[in-house]
């Protein structure tokens, strides 16, 4: 997955407008301006970097010529003082752009860094299970928050309502239909996509099972109920995928993807990674 140049153009000319990068009064009333210097991009915590073509299109909206040096690429493990990005353009332009620029890479490195953790974690027990996002994603920032779940090593479960069937509990309590019905409804009704439904217990999950479920989520089911389902699926449909999700937590990960599911889908990737720490320094001497 890679970001569009057209989409990483929007939203970093939108963060600039946001903090009106283009009306500095601060730099202007010091009149910071005329000369080129270079800043160096550093990295002040161990993590997974994230985010370096926004942060490199973000001057370059400021002026067009910024020269960027991309030290670490994203995807790439940076420690304390590793530099990230080098770049040269004027003393104006670094100044205004410096929050914009760190905010997107901070932000995301973080979430990479998050899911690479869940990764390791999970990989150390069981290394077929894959860790995927959701949509729990801010308005505006979904697509480079999925494309920091993948640098990191994860997987995006939905770009969208569109992208694919997933029935959950208020599905089956709006239709007022069964776990089964719904999922013979959506397999007859949409065609070339996989249907996914959300399971609350083991009768559903039979159902689902019954009615040729693609992909079936437990939802919030506590490890030994995990192990039960997982056992009673592949004996049903060796080729179902077994998904958890609920509640994930670094230290409760291991324990599910050792009970045998698939995959485990986690909101807080994405909503409650932190972010990680760079700062941009000015060479005095550039």
């Amino acid at each position: 997955m890679k970001l569009k140049r057209k989409l990483v153009r929007k939203l970093a000319r939108s963060a600039l407008k946001e903090d009106a990068a283009y009306r500095d009064i601060t730099s202007r009333a010091l009149e910071a301006g005329g000369f080129f210097v270079r800043a160096d991009i550093k990295a002040r915590q161990e993590g997974v970097v994230c985010g370096t073509g926004i942060v490199r299109e973000v001057f370059r909206l400021l002026y067009a010529d910024t020269e960027t040096i991309t030290e670490k690429t994203d995807s790439e493990t940076v420690r304390p003082g590793d530099t990230v990005m080098a770049i040269r353009a004027p003393v104006e332009v670094l100044l205004s752009g410096e929050r914009t620029a760190l905010n997107f890479l901070s932000h995301l490195s973080g979430i990479s860094t998050l899911v690479r953790r869940y990764v390791e974690e999970v990989s150390r027990v069981n290394p077929g299970c894959l860790v995927y996002d959701t949509r729990k994603t801010l308005p505006g920032l979904r697509l480079p928050q999925k494309y920091a779940v993948i640098c990191g090593g994860g997987k995006s479960h939905r770009g969208c309502l569109a992208e694919q069937v997933l029935i959950k509990e208020n599905h089956l309590t709006a239709c007022g239909i069964s776990a089964g019905e719904a999922v013979r409804k959506a397999k007859s009704s949409i065609i070339g996509s996989l249907v996914e439904i959300e399971v609350e217990n083991m009768k559903e999950l039979e159902e689902a099972l019954s009615a040729g479920a693609d992909i079936i989520m437990l939802d919030n089911f506590r490890i030994e109920d995990i192990e039960k389902a997982c056992k009673t699926a592949r004996k049903k449909n060796p080729c179902v995928i077994i998904e958890a999700s609920g509640g994930v937590t670094l230290e409760t990960a291991p324990r599910i993807a050792s009970a045998g599911v698939d995959r485990i889908s986690i909101g807080g990737l994405t909503t409650s990674a932190p972010a990680l720490d760079f700062t941009l320094l000015i060479r005095k001497n550039a």
